[in-house]
C-alpha cells in the first residue's frame, strides 16, 4: 500500500499553507528525519504524540474521489481523500523534508516530486456535507409540527 502525503491539493484554494512560523506539532518528525534522508532505517520517536495533532481541527469537512498514484506507474483505482481545510508548514520544516533522498546512493531528492494535476474527465469528487444542527426550543418546535 502505497501513501502519499500531499503539500499541495488539486485546486489553488486547498493548497498547504507554507508559513514562516514552524508547525510545532510537526516538530517531533522533523527533529529526526535528518536521521532517515534515505529510505531502509527505522528511528524510533521517542517523545510520543497523537497522531490527530497532524490534521486540521475540522476533519468532517472534506473531497473524495476514485483517481491514481501520483508516483509511476500512476495506477488507477486511488481512493483520494482531501481534507477541505489546509494543515501549515513552516518553510524551513518543508526544506527539511525536501531533504529526503528517493533512495539509498540516489542524487534525486523527494523535492517536486508530483505530477501536474490532471484532468477531472469522468471522475466524480464527492463533498463531505456537514450538518450543522440548531437547538431549537419546545415552543420552536411546537410550531414546527403545527405547521406540518
Amino acid at each position: 500500500m502505497e501513501n502519499d502525503a500531499l503539500f499541495r491539493g488539486y485546486s489553488g484554494k486547498h493548497e498547504a499553507q507554507i508559513s514562516k512560523r514552524n508547525n510545532p506539532d510537526l516538530e517531533p518528525i522533523i527533529t529526526f528525519l535528518s536521521k532517515v534522508s534515505v529510505p531502509g532505517p527505522a528511528v524510533p520517536i521517542r517523545k510520543s504524540f497523537p497522531l490527530t495533532n497532524l490534521l486540521p481541527n475540522d476533519i468532517k469537512h472534506y473531497y473524495r474521489y476514485v483517481g491514481s498514484l501520483t508516483t509511476p506507474p500512476c495506477t488507477e483505482g486511488a481512493v483520494w481523500t482531501v481534507l477541505a481545510k489546509p494543515v501549515r508548514i513552516g518553510q524551513h520544516q518543508l526544506k527539511a523534508f525536501r531533504k529526503l533522498r528517493a533512495s539509498s546512493g540516489s542524487k534525486h531528492f523527494l523535492s517536486d516530486n508530483f505530477r501536474p494535476p490532471q484532468e477531472l474527465h469522468q471522475r466524480i469528487v464527492l463533498e463531505s456535507i456537514i450538518n450543522k444542527r440548531r437547538r431549537v426550543s419546545d415552543k420552536q418546535r411546537s410550531t414546527v409540527h403545527s405547521d406540518i
